[in-house]
């Protein structure tokens, strides 16, 4: 068995993750790590989830910085992290961050251009934890004017406070006040984008943006914390029980495969991408590639798979005659479309809530001319795009059969955690974007770690490096045991909001499930002498197979584990999965076949695309799982006779 660096086969590459250090002060604990102070905790509570100051460029990309001249100064009651963070271009800045055992935490930022800086943000962010959904909240302006308000339940299309100099809200117990100083901040609703947090930040977005720092401007800011109080007494911890199985009351949703121009198969990837038999094709199109396309899907097609067409339609011809060729292209080639979600190209940007919109033909245009185009066909609304865009352009409640969007992991932030919190902002995305579809469908299109559209710029952030960076097409543990282990806590996060359809990947490319030996080197897969498929391919085979399949609620799932569970006459299909820090164990009530894709099983797993049935299973009633391992188990709904 050949022998790969861990982090390779976890992350899909050797690039290690940044340094965490722990730094505590009485009952005041927070993680220093890549120059961002996260998990800021009172008395075990997670009150902020993280202090930092990114500068963002003319495109919203976050700059790259080296850290240098770090200091870490702790005593018994205190702790104080120095350190400069400079900046290609010419900015440097100055962070320091102080907590007390008193309850007090402070930040200072200070950012100095030697020449002129294009940006849209430089200052400081704070991220308010999910728990604080449905919270009340205090808002103070700079003129000591106090509003009463509350974080929303279902996701805020717009900003959710103004003008703010103090924030106080109480989480787990723990009452939390925040001052700002230095500029002026709001709050948006960082769900929109899945992160897993509530964001405030400084330069409001009505303001212009990009802006210039001219050369020797100095830009400075302070935020002060305050903790008071602490969590309630809480019973002693239960004692560790079996996994329960019961029934969910609902149907798993079909597991797609995504597809347009840059991910189509080659024809040695064929045999291969066959084998997820996905119930559904989602074919993104262009009058202009819808042919090529086309072509795909048909070598693809197995039985009464469906196809869901993605239009994006220029805004170079009229959208009637860009619908008419797509038709024309799909019935000569035989291809039976099932559904279309057409979209004017303008509408694959961002804009505000309050616009300005695009000139030309509206979405709702573009339903309505998809409708006379497709006849026998399910017309779908809603965006190509992120769940935001959706958010901030509803349809007209009776317009389409279906509404749609997709995300992406790594838009503001790329860091493993982050990236692992965005499981728990998808959950909040699915209830918001069941609410917004009301009695229609609700289908997904591509939720995927990397970014496909950047809604923002020309293009996605090119990683010919294998970093983990925001805003990234290819991200390394696209090939790794963790894009498996986060797409089961995608399709876990559905569960009781009536998802009918989601796509989880491509067939190739940096969205794909099976390797190509094409640039940048990828660790692992460019030594490979056959071809290669990803940990992901596996989950989405298993996870295509359990496809509109009697869905299983799991209770009693240890920290850290999310999965999910399927019926298969009188046995259940469970795919397990570790996106925690630590090993963990789960118990069954009875023994089962597992099947566990790890460090262990990654060599055998990535060269056969059968691995799933022709692996050996262990038959055991406890799974234990490492970080990032992922478990296919099946066992019975009774006890065996």
């Amino acid at each position: 068995m050949e022998r790969w660096p861990p982090s390779a086969m976890v992350f899909g590459t050797e690039d290690p993750p940044p340094a965490v250090r722990r730094l505590e002060a009485g009952p005041l604990a927070a993680e220093f790590t890549g120059g961002a102070a996260r998990r800021i905790s009172w008395r075990g509570v997670e009150a902020i989830r993280e202090l930092d100051s990114p500068v963002r460029d003319a495109f919203w990309g976050t700059l790259p910085f080296e850290i240098v001249d770090l200091e870490i100064r702790t005593t018994e009651d205190s702790f104080e992290v120095e350190h400069r963070r400079v900046f290609a271009g010419g900015l440097s800045c100055r962070i320091v961050y102080c907590g007390r055992a008193d309850g007090t935490f402070t930040a200072s930022f200070e950012a100095h251009a030697e020449k002129d800086i294009v940006t849209c943000r430089a200052g400081f962010v704070v991220l308010h934890p999910l728990s604080v959904t449905g919270a009340a909240l205090e808002v103070t302006n700079d003129e000591g004017a106090t509003e009463r308000t509350e974080f929303p339940k279902l996701i805020s299309p717009g900003q959710v406070a103004f003008d703010i100099s103090k924030l106080h809200y109480c989480v787990g117990g723990v009452e939390t006040e925040i001052v700002f100083d230095g500029d002026v901040f709001e709050m948006e609703d960082q769900r929109n984008w899945s992160d897993g947090s509530f964001k405030t930040y400084c330069r409001p977005l009505a303001r212009p943006a990009p802006y210039h720092l001219k050369a020797g401007k100095n830009v400075r800011q302070h935020v002060a914390v305050a903790f008071r109080g602490g969590p309630p007494a809480s019973a002693a911890a239960p004692q560790s029980q079996a996994l329960k199985i019961g029934d969910a009351g609902e149907r798993m949703p079909a597991i797609a495969l995504a597809i347009d121009s840059g991910s189509a198969p080659a024809a040695e990837d064929m045999a291969r991408i066959r084998m997820l038999r996905p119930p559904v094709l989602q074919l993104r199109v262009r009058p202009d590639d819808c042919v090529s396309v086309f072509g795909s899907a048909a070598d693809l097609a197995l039985g009464d798979i469906e196809i869901d067409l993605e239009a994006v339609l220029p805004s170079t011809s009229s959208i009637d005659e860009s619908l008419a060729a797509i038709a024309d292209a799909a019935a000569r080639l035989g291809i039976p479309v099932a559904r279309v979600l057409a979209l004017p190209e303008p509408y694959l940007r961002n804009y505000q809530p309050w616009g300005p919109w695009p000139e030309g033909p509206s979405p709702s245009a573009a339903a309505i001319a998809a409708r006379k185009a497709f006849p026998g066909a399910d017309i779908g609304v809603g965006m190509l795009t992120n769940f935001v865009e959706l958010n901030r352009c509803r349809p007209p409640p009776d317009l389409g059969d279906y509404v749609s969007h997709s995300s992406t992991a790594v838009f503001h932030a790329a860091e493993d955690q982050s990236v692992v919190q965005t499981l728990e902002g998808l959950g909040h995305i699915f209830e918001s974007g069941r609410a917004i579809a009301g009695s229609r469908q609700y289908r997904l299109g591509l939720v995927s770690i990397g970014m496909r559209t950047n809604t923002h710029g020309d293009a996605v952030a090119s990683n010919p490096e294998n970093r983990r960076m925001p805003m990234a097409g290819a991200d390394p543990r696209q090939r790794g045991l963790f894009a498996a282990a986060w797409a089961v806590g995608a399709v876990a996060e559905s569960a009781g909001r009536g998802l009918a359809c989601m796509a989880l990947a491509t067939p190739t490319g940096p969205l794909g499930v099976v390797s190509r030996n094409a640039p940048p080197p990828q660790a692992i897969y460019s030594e490979a002498a056959e071809p290669a498929v990803y940990p992901l391919f596996h989950v989405v085979r298993a996870l295509a197979a359990m496809s509109r399949a009697p869905r299983l609620a799991l209770h009693r799932l240890p920290q850290g584990i999310v999965g999910v569970a399927a019926q298969s006459g009188a046995r259940a299909a469970l795919i397990l999965a570790n996106i925690g820090d630590d090993s963990r164990e789960i118990t069954l009530s009875y023994d089962a076949e597992i099947r566990r894709l790890g460090r262990d099983a990654f060599p055998a797993a990535i060269a056969n695309p059968d691995w799933l049935s022709s692996s050996m299973a262990a038959h055991a009633s406890v799974v234990a799982l490492e970080p990032f391992d992922v478990a296919f188990v099946n066992l019975p709904l009774a006890a065996p006779a």
